[in-house]
């Protein structure tokens, strides 16, 4: 089967979906089948246009990155070319509102997706869908929801996709209730390769002694923070926790922050509560992080509860096999369908998971559906 992934950057670390794309297509090329990346609205992308293959996990995947600084009519007729060479059965849209509109307004999207023309079968991910999460908003806001609404229907109207797929139980009923169509719920996976354990290096960058690392219950959280969740009041529970224990509560943060959340991070240190370790670590390389994971107790995530089927870092705690402790539920919206996840600690603590998802489930998963799809419309 031959594959052409869209979506709109493919600079590695700086674009989530540009990573999930990546690293989605490589487990597909070594299951077999043969893929090709482009990146039709490069924003990382100094030169005009860009074709290469970037490594991942140790495949190599074809990639073709337009720099957004290039007039669309050109993007389309460079990508056309490619599609058109390599004779896709597949071509698979990765939509985010804001990945192909600084606005997150894309109208055109799929007007310029129909270019392509119409002898290949569609698949669309829809990874965002739009500012409404339920809760009130400015009239802004409330515009924007009602065009990106619009687009996310027009979409699906005018590419007449064989197959729709979606990363969230919330989602997919927003989805359904949008389109009217089914909707393929394909969870999302880690990036973050599992390095074999090593608790010397984990405490050495958590700066505790080996002998010391059971007088600590260490909770984990990584990625940015949500606002407004990170209180005294909130973390309590870690603290009383860890009391029960006979330990010293320790929390660990590891990533980049932006401005906000690192404010929010300082003044939430400055007025901790007495007795909890705090420790922030910064960027770590793949192998240290997934070292510092695996030494944890939990991690805890500042994602709205009803989001959790979509956070990366949570994917990537799970697969790690560290239950998720939930520290706020802001947004209304259908609980999680996943196993390992909580908004109780005392659960997270007292019950081990098995990862059911990883990104070998999910190439599985999403070719069984092209597939089926394919094998229906022949039948």
């Amino acid at each position: 089967m031959k594959i052409v992934f869209i979506c709109g950057s493919l600079e590695k670390g700086r674009d989530g979906v540009g990573d999930y794309t990546r690293q989605l297509a490589s487990e597909i090329i070594r299951m077999g089948h043969e893929c090709h990346a482009i990146a039709i609205n490069d924003m990382n992308c100094d030169e005009l246009m860009l074709t290469s293959s970037q490594l991942v996990r140790d495949v190599s995947v074809p990639v073709t990155r337009l720099s957004r600084n290039v007039a669309w009519s050109k993007r389309i007729r460079a990508s056309k070319k490619i599609i058109s060479s390599l004779k896709p059965e597949w071509l698979s849209l990765q939509f985010v509102p804001y990945s192909y509109n600084s606005k997150g307004i894309p109208i055109l999207l799929p007007y310029k997706m129909k270019k392509f023309g119409s002898t290949y079968h569609w698949h669309i991910m829809f990874h965002e869908l739009s500012l409404d999460f339920g809760l009130p908003l400015p009239l802004k806001e409330q515009t924007i929801t009602l065009f990106q609404k619009f687009i996310i229907r027009n979409t699906i109207r005018q590419l007449q996709p064989k197959l729709i797929s979606t990363q969230t139980t919330d989602y997919v009923q927003k989805l359904e209730h949008l389109s009217g169509e089914p909707i393929l719920k394909l969870p999302l996976f880690s990036n973050i390769v599992k390095a074999p354990p090593n608790a010397t290096l984990a405490c050495r960058l958590m700066n505790i002694p080996q002998n010391t690392r059971d007088d600590f219950l260490i909770g984990l959280a990584f990625g940015n923070l949500h606002g407004g969740t990170l209180t005294n009041s909130l973390i309590m529970p870690f603290i009383a926790a860890a009391k029960v224990r006979n330990k010293t509560p320790f929390f660990v943060h590891v990533g980049n922050l932006t401005t906000t959340a690192m404010d929010q991070w300082e003044s939430f240190n400055r007025n901790r509560p007495s007795g909890l370790k705090t420790l922030k670590l910064g960027f770590l390389p793949d192998p240290d992080l997934s070292q510092v994971i695996q030494e944890c107790d939990f991690g805890i995530s500042t994602t709205p509860w009803s989001l959790a089927e979509k956070s990366g870092t949570v994917a990537t705690l799970l697969e790690l096999r560290k239950s998720v402790w939930f520290l706020s539920n802001p947004f209304p919206g259908p609980n999680p369908e996943l196993e390992g996840v909580s908004l109780n600690l005392n659960e997270c603590l007292l019950h081990t998971h098995k990862c059911n998802s990883g990104l070998t489930k999910v190439a599985e998963g999403f070719l069984e559906n092209l597939n089926g799809t394919l094998t229906k419309e022949h039948d």
